[in-house]
């Protein structure tokens, strides 16, 4: 009787999970015909596995990711060295950051259960999210009967509203009866873009009132969120609150943008088609990607 061990690891307690076991094909299968008895990981296995992948933090000269490398990509003899290359121009490719850095304590993200950002309430609406599709609040698994989307930008561009305004089309069509909140400086602008998306199908209201605190009523931890126009304040419970977050430069790529010198100050994303390159403050030196402008 033949006994497979697996590779002797060092357990950690902080290491994300535990290491994935190999699905096998049944015993009682086995016995009637040729298939292979592993079954190989499934893509969500393969990732929670990739997780756990060099978790040691810190290298203590064991040698154990030396044995357990396949593809021998361990090489204790390599030195750092300084790589120095000539290029008639360099482009960068950023990318994109959808929740900003640091978002104003005025509106409660990570302080209220119930707060959440525009990409969590994606995943929120998706059918292969946390909620399989429902919409449920994050505190206690109740749909809520009233949402706002508030921007976290004093300036929220045409993207981030029709992104909002179809969001909440979705989310009326998951609850009926919902009543939703979209609070923007540009009433006028936004009134339009939810008929044009949403008719006079859904209780949608935009407000041109500036947010300036949003607090928690402890008893049922709705949110109350607290609006000042001329003058005047306003304060209005919600169930759920989704903080519209516009696109922005990783924190990476402005701190390489500060080492190679290039001045880029005040620069936001735009939603826009055009993929030519654009010009920086240093000669040959280019961004490219989703457009954006000062």
């Amino acid at each position: 009787m033949a006994e497979r061990t697996g590779r002797y690891l060092i357990e950690f307690e902080d290491i994300p999970s535990k290491r994935q076991k190999m699905p096998e094909l049944p015993a009682k299968e086995r016995a009637s015909n040729f298939s292979e008895v592993e079954l190989d990981f499934s893509q969500e296995q393969a990732m929670a596995e990739a997780v756990r992948c060099l978790s040691c933090r810190r290298c203590i000269g064991c040698g154990l990711c030396f044995a357990v490398c396949h593809e021998k990509g361990i090489d204790f003899a390599q030195a750092d060295r300084d790589i120095e290359l000539e290029a008639g121009s360099i482009i960068i490719v950023p990318g994109e950051e959808r929740i900003p850095a640091h978002i104003d304590d005025r509106f409660g993200y990570k302080k209220y259960v119930n707060v959440v950002t525009f990409p969590e309430f994606e995943r929120i609406l998706s059918d292969t999210g946390p909620y399989a599709g429902l919409i449920l609040r994050p505190y206690d698994g109740e749909i809520p009967a009233k949402i706002a989307f508030i921007p976290v930008n004093a300036e929220s561009d045409a993207n981030v509203l029709s992104s909002a305004s179809k969001a909440a089309l979705a989310a009326h069509k998951k609850i009926p009866g919902l009543e939703t909140h979209l609070f923007f400086s540009g009433a006028e602008a936004g009134q339009g873009e939810l008929s044009k998306n949403l008719g006079k199908k859904a209780k949608i209201g935009v407000g041109s009132g500036e947010v300036v605190a949003i607090s928690e009523n402890k008893d049922t931890r709705d949110l109350i969120v607290e609006t000042t126009e001329n003058g005047k304040t306003k304060k209005e419970e919600f169930q759920l609150v989704v903080l519209l977050t516009s696109y922005e430069l990783p924190e990476d790529i402005k701190e390489l943008a500060e080492k190679l010198g290039v001045d880029l100050p005040g620069y936001r994303f735009q939603d826009s088609a055009d993929t030519a390159l654009m010009k920086t403050s240093k000669e040959g030196l280019f961004f490219a990607g989703l457009t954006f402008t000062a």
